[in-house]
């Protein structure tokens, strides 16, 4: 009787033991990208409600540079932002105005390692994206927040902001706050460049919510203090899609670029100045537009301006140029050609 390991036996104990070694790798990466998530998420999170406190204090974002992100292949991470032609416009945060923070991320060792926020809706994102897994996180994706239980409705104790008008307008945007009627100690201060405008204490019963209702011109923030178990709270919501300034942009002088076989005549744009929305419509027609109808007449007709640059005939005598903001300011320039 031979004794010793057999061949099958052998080459079963080699196959266990490469399983086990790949559960134990797979548990490990797991664990790992488990890791990152939950740093990411936090750290992410922290900087988002440090934004919205340090709005209520300076009604304004700390925000330096604009930053083009383009986003193909990851609109939905950006759905609540404005996407022209896969570019999304955020502005980089400006870290130092929050405080201290110990980052892992946004240390600027890249141009896209920066945390930036967008004006419209003041999210904030990682612009360089941090890939984990299969996936790539920007922001705080509903995944995150289910990772370090983090929801809307804890941390605003199921208070409810709705505005009146979510786009960017120039009419003044109303805002209803809904608290339930199980807090007490309720106070709601609307603040705007800093200073306390207006405090709003009459509401009315609206099921298990007290509504209160807030009028103000511009943009502006509402703080809401209350006490909910003993406990005294206060949170924040701001209102920032108010713009009330048009566009302006000046217009060079005739300029004649000339060929062997033929000769162009254009005028161009710059100093566009944009101020807090971005430009919805930039056209021109070499035809003089009355100016009671120059804005009906753009919002179907016009040529759209290409590279800021307006090409003409030289037996064209007018052109109007027309320029529209996401809220609906709009500016014009007539321009005598002969």
């Amino acid at each position: 009787m031979k004794h010793g390991i057999s061949l099958v036996s052998l080459m079963v104990t080699i196959v266990i033991m490469v399983i086990l070694a790949s559960s134990v790798t797979i548990s490990a990466f797991s664990s790992i990208n488990n890791s990152r998530k939950i740093t990411f998420a936090t750290e992410i999170s922290l900087i988002q409600e440090a934004i919205a406190n340090y709005y209520i204090k300076n009604n304004s974002l700390p925000i330096s540079e604009k930053v083009e992100k383009n986003i193909l292949g990851n609109e939905e991470q950006f759905k609540n932002e404005k996407i022209q032609e896969g570019i999304v416009i955020l502005y980089k945060i400006d870290l130092q105005k929050l405080g201290n923070f110990d980052l892992v991320y946004g240390k600027e060792k890249s141009k896209d390692d920066i945390y930036a926020v967008s004006k419209d809706t003041n999210i904030v994102y990682y612009v360089a994206g941090i890939s984990i897994g299969e996936n790539v996180y920007y922001t705080l994706t509903d995944e995150l927040k289910n990772t370090i239980r983090y929801t809307e409705n804890n941390i605003n104790d199921g208070i409810i902001f709705t505005k009146s008008e979510n786009n960017w307008t120039n009419k003044n945007i109303n805002l209803e706050v809904l608290v339930p009627n199980t807090f007490s100690d309720i106070m709601i201060n609307v603040y705007q460049n800093g200073e306390n405008v207006n405090t709003i204490s009459d509401f009315e019963n609206n099921g298990n919510y007290n509504k209160y209702i807030v009028k103000q011109s511009g943009n502006y923030s509402v703080s809401v203090k209350y006490k909910v178990s003993e406990q005294k709270k206060e949170i924040s919501y701001n209102v920032s899609n108010y713009d009330d300034i048009a566009p302006t942009f000046k217009v060079s002088d005739k300029k004649i670029l000339r060929n062997e076989d033929q000769e162009i005549s254009y005028i161009t744009l710059y100093d566009i100045v944009e101020n807090s929305s971005d430009i919805a419509k930039l056209k021109y027609s070499t035809s003089y537009i009355a100016e009671d109808e120059i804005n009906s007449y753009f919002q179907v007709n016009g040529i759209s301006v290409e590279n800021n640059i307006i090409n003409f005939n030289n037996d064209d005598e007018y052109i109007t140029i027309y320029i529209e903001d996401q809220a609906s300011n709009y500016n014009y320039q007539i321009i005598k050609l002969k």
